[in-house]
């Protein structure tokens, strides 16, 4: 018998953005910033380069971006969604 089995995998990549804010700017106004980029780049679906290019204005520069897509994901999960038979007798 024949099988369809439905996987569905969840890779998670850790990155790190290293920024400079412009002086004066408060920690307050720079977690702000970042929430604000953060929720821009989750409606649009961007990922840690795109969030890093948004987050680069005249209030905040970004330094360094380090990726580890896609060599090295932290964690890898697999769940079995869904198993149909096809039918017949192989």
């Amino acid at each position: 018998m024949k099988y369809i089995i439905q996987v569905e995998e969840t890779l998670v990549y850790e990155n790190e953005i290293e920024i400079e804010a412009q002086e004066g700017l408060s920690e307050r106004e720079v977690q702000e910033l970042i929430e604000e980029t953060k929720r821009f780049c989750y409606i649009h679906q961007d990922g840690t380069e795109e969030f890093a290019r948004s987050l680069n204005d005249d209030d905040i520069k970004v330094t360094e971006v380090a990726l580890s897509f896609p060599e090295s994901p932290r964690k890898i999960e697999l769940e079995i969604v869904d198993v149909r038979s096809l039918g017949g007798d192989k």
